[in-house]
């Protein structure tokens, strides 16, 4: 088996996507004893710390969207885990597009 690191994909979103619903998947174990111990919010705390500059005022719109993001993955997630997984990585990414696309309606 081929062996890719998530760097490789960054000019492939529908690929980075997949494989960060791939990755939530494979952690299931962790994420359930998370959400059975109410520390769910380990997981936004990582989002932010991973997409949050350390100067947010540097540029504010930047500061803005990434908190959006966050906040958004970090609700999509949730909302994936709490269901028990039932849609697969790539029909989370379907679920995705479909709601950019609303949101840009």
């Amino acid at each position: 088996m081929e062996e890719n690191h998530i760097t490789d994909f960054r000019s492939d979103i529908y690929t980075s996507t997949r494989l960060f619903f791939e990755f939530f998947l494979s952690i299931r174990d962790i994420n359930d004893l998370l959400y059975q111990v109410g520390r769910q919010n380990v997981i936004l705390d990582a989002y932010l710390k991973v997409l949050t500059p350390e100067k947010p005022e540097d540029n504010i719109i930047s500061y803005y969207k990434q908190q959006w993001t966050a906040y958004a993955l970090y609700g999509i997630v949730k909302a994936w885990i709490l269901r028990g997984y039932q849609e697969t990585p790539s029909q989370m990414v379907a679920i995705l597009y479909d709601l950019q696309d609303t949101v840009k309606e």
